[in-house]
Order: C-alpha cells, then structure tokens, then sequence
C-alpha cells in the first residue's frame, strides 16, 4: 500500500458511490440501545432516548414495547394507496388514524410492515426509556415516512455504511468550505441509485436554508423523476415547520408551551389536537386551554433565571414563533381580549365572545401559518 499524501473528500465520496464491496450493515436504533436478554425466537431491548423525533415508520420486526420512564405522544397511520416510482421508494397516502398519551407502564403491541404497527413515538420527556420485546425479523427492509407522501426504505439505507459515509463527506465537505459538499453532492449524484439519492437529499434538507436552495440541490441530479422530485420538496416544507416548532420547543421552558409545540409537531388533525389538550391539561374546554397558551406565547421572552434560556431567546428561536402570533393579533389589545379572539378564531362557537372585530381576519392569518393552520376548524 502507498503512502497517503492527502485525502480529498470528493475522491473518497466517488470511491464509496463506485465502489462494489460488500456491504457491512450496522443498524443502530436509539441513542443507547442496550440488549438486556436473549433468545433464539427473541430479545429484549433497553431503549434510551434523549432526542424526540416525529419521523413515521413501519417495523421489520413483531413483538411490543413499554414506556419505562418518561412519557410518549403516540401517533398511528394508515399508508394507503402505495405506488412503486423507484426501487426502494413509493409515493403513498398517510392516514392519520389516532394519537395518544402514552404513560409509564403502557404497552403497545407491534406487527411488520405497512399493514402492521405504522407509528411516530414523540419522547416527551428527557431521558425517556423504552423497553422492546422484539423477533429478529426477516430482513432490514423498515420504510419510513416523508410527510406527506414519500414512503421510503430508511432502514436499509440507514444501516449502510457506504450511504452513511457519503452522506458525513457531504456534510464535513461543506462544514469545512461553504459550497464544497454541494460540489461534492453534484459529482456523484448520477451514480447513487433514487433510494439513496432520497436518503441524501432528506438529510441536506435539514441544512439548507430556502427552498430555493433545496431545489437548485435537487437539480444537480438529471436522472430522478418529476415525482420524486415534488414529493422533496413537498418533505421539505413539512422539515421546514417542524423545524420551526422543534427550535422554540428546545428554547422555551414553559412545560404548557413545550406541549402545545409538540402536539403542533405531531397531530395533523384538531379533534385529536384538541383531545390531548383536554387529557394533558385536565380542563373540559381545550379550546380556551390552546388560546390561553397562544396568548401567553406571543408574549414569552424566555426564563431569565437560565442562561441557556436567555441566549436561546436572543437568538430569536421562541421570540420568532411568539412573534407569528402577535403579528396575528390586533395591536394594543388587552390579555383578556387576545384570548376571546384567539379562542373564537379557533371555534367560532366557543363560549367566549371576543371583544373587538377581528375574528376572519386572525383565523385567515393563523390559516396562513403551517405551523399553526391545524387549529383552524
């Protein structure tokens, strides 16, 4: 072997998007998965999570799961109409079909594939745990949703080294020279099959700042279809708000708020939405409940006892999505009046009777928010 003089990224990405070694697979699942037994059929797993996610997928396995410590937002799905663009790669149509608050100690039963267990598990809580008893299961084919429509193999591209490789050259390339992993990205796109192509392009949604952006990326590639393409993009707004409501969760200490964003992030649908503010908070009207916590979260300038808080603040995280808000309401109305208002744009049969005009407007304003159009009847 001859020395090593330099390493070039974009050499070592078309290396490892040419390349026809076998592949070694490592898939991990958690951020610390521990196996506590084992058996020929089965094993048990300590699953222990300190980042939430809201990522929708199936299961290459059967068996069940516990919430040990902590507390989940549990969402089911039903993937409808499946149509093959690519291997590895479906358009669908994901229906909600319920969520719920999962406590200490509930059990959820798990069965394979898109007509089993299709599910998002949001940690509430960090840490949370989660025990799983699960089979070894036939192979590491586990789709995942990109909202709304892209059903892709997240599994198996996941547990691949080589995809996991070009994808952390990417990102070191463009961490070490604006513009480099681009560059990079533009070499090898041709040569990457759609299913990783997707897989990249999902991971470089997460770092581009516009859609304008996201969609020159998209363009270096010349041989992925039109409908690919649109479900990107259309995955790329999704990333966009839930990006947004994931920022002022992780600045805002505010357990009602750190809620609210969460249900935002996670419930597509205001009966269920409005069903969890009433089993969380306790109280019968939840829509006075979620008026009350908009209003008190165009006002939330953060916890100035934490540091953390306060610098989080004046990065304008939650000031940004507080500021959304605000910029919804009338100038100079009272506390009071902002909640009426809120909670009549909600439900214009709600009990409160707002004190000012005003109501088409706000629920044409909030409508306009993807954030927050969910609330709108």
């Amino acid at each position: 072997v001859g020395e090593l003089s330099e390493v070039s990224l974009p050499e070592v990405a078309l290396f490892l998007a040419s390349a026809a070694a076998p592949e070694q697979i490592d898939w991990p699942f958690s951020d610390l998965p521990v196996v506590l037994y084992r058996h020929p059929r089965f094993y048990l797993q300590l699953l222990h999570w300190t980042n939430a996610t809201t990522a929708v997928h199936e299961h290459a396995f059967a068996g069940a799961f516990r919430v040990v410590s902590g507390s989940s937002l549990h969402s089911r799905y039903q993937i409808e109409d499946r149509q093959p663009v690519a291997d590895e790669v479906e358009i669908c149509s994901a229906r909600h079909c319920q969520s719920e608050r999962l406590p200490r100690g509930a059990v959820r039963r798990i069965d394979p594939g898109a007509g089993g267990l299709v599910h998002s598990l949001y940690h509430l809580d960090n840490p949370s745990v989660s025990l799983v008893l699960r089979t070894y299961g036939r192979s590491l084919d586990q789709y995942s949703l990109a909202k709304p429509r892209l059903w892709w193999n997240q599994g198996r591209l996941s547990a691949s080294h080589r995809q996991k490789s070009i994808e952390r050259a990417s990102i070191v390339a463009e961490r070490t020279s604006p513009g480099s992993g681009r560059q990079l990205i533009a070499s090898i796109a041709d040569r990457l099959s759609d299913g990783e192509w997707v897989s990249l392009a999902l991971l470089w949604a997460e770092h581009v700042a516009t859609r304008e952006e996201f969609e020159r990326l998209l363009a270096v590639r010349s041989m992925t279809s039109e409908r690919i393409d649109q479900a990107l993009l259309d995955g790329y707004e999704s990333l966009v708000t839930e990006r947004l409501l994931g920022a002022a969760r992780e600045s805002i200490r505010d357990p009602e708020l750190r809620l609210l964003m969460a249900l935002l992030m996670n419930v597509p649908d205001r009966a269920s939405l409005l069903r969890l503010v009433s089993d969380f908070s306790g109280r019968a009207d939840p829509v006075i409940v979620v008026a009350e916590w908009l209003a008190r979260l165009a006002s939330y300038r953060g916890d100035p006892s934490e540091r953390l808080a306060r610098l989080a603040a004046a990065a304008g995280v939650d000031h940004r999505l507080g500021v959304i808000v605000r910029q919804c309401l009338p100038p100079n109305i009272s506390d009071a009046e902002g909640v009426a208002l809120l909670a009549t744009a909600i439900d214009p049969s709600c009990s409160l009777a707002p004190a000012r005009a005003g109501v088409d407007q706000l629920r044409s304003a909030l409508l306009q928010q993807r954030s927050m159009s969910v609330l709108i009847q």
